[in-house]
Parts: C-alpha cells; structure tokens; sequence
C-alpha cells in the first residue's frame, strides 16, 4: 500500500505499508537527471552543493508517523525513514548503520523485497485503518 497524508504541520508524507520492512516513509525526493549524489549518514553531497534537509525531514516525518501509529493502534510501530532520489546513482560514503536510509527508484524494490517480515497481518490491518481515518481526504 502505497499512500500520502499531511502529518501535524500539513505538510504531505509519502509511505508504504509492507508488511517486510515495517512501514516505511518515503518523505522526499528530488527530480534530476542521472548523476551521483553521496550520503554520508547526515547529508546528501551532490555535484554541486550539500544539502541535509532531505534527511532531517525524513526522520521528522518518521517520527511523527510512528507516534500518531503508536496513539491509533495502541502499540508501538517501527518507521523508516527513506528518502529516495529517482534518476540518481546513490553512492555510500562510508558504512555504517544510518537513521536514514537513501536510495535510488531502480534499488527500491529490490531493498523492499530483501526486507524480512516484521509486521504481522492483524498489526497490519490496524496500520491501515489508522492511516485511512487521517488519509481518507487526500488525493494523489
């Protein structure tokens, strides 16, 4: 389920509900020609300037996510924050276990299917019922 509401400052979020990598928040993306954008675990570094909001608005909306998830179905659920850069080769600065996780469209799916399941059915169901009654009025 791929869906978009306004959190607590109207502001749209972009998520998935997939059952494999928890919910996963994909709040950003940018639209650019190929070309390599470096993160480094605190910011992107493109050709031509370095830019951290992408990424503190991720873990901004993630946590906003899994507070309103955490009041609505009465337990805690994991968010991801994602930021996903179409068209961008996305190069790993150095390794490491970031808050953030930064990718392009092409690995998407891929990084999604590797995921192990975390989520069960019934937690799922609730998820989705949370997000339909603050959703329902948003359209793509």
């Amino acid at each position: 389920m791929l869906t978009r509401c306004k959190n607590d400052r109207q502001r749209h979020c972009v998520f998935s509900i997939f059952p494999k990598p928890k919910v996963v928040l994909l709040p950003f993306s940018f639209q650019q020609a190929a070309h390599e954008v470096i993160y480094d675990g605190e910011a992107l570094q493109f050709p031509n300037f370095r830019d951290a909001k992408p990424i503190e608005q991720a873990k901004r909306n993630a946590k906003w996510l899994a507070n309103y998830l955490a009041k609505k179905t009465g337990e805690p659920v994991q968010v991801v924050p994602l930021v996903v850069l179409p068209r961008w080769f996305v190069k790993i600065a150095k390794k490491g276990n970031f808050p953030v996780w930064v990718m392009n469209t092409t690995y998407l799916p891929k990084h999604l299917l590797g995921q192990r399941e975390q989520i069960d059915p019934a937690q799922v169901r609730r998820i989705i019922s949370a997000i339909d009654d603050k959703c329902r009025d948003v359209e793509f």
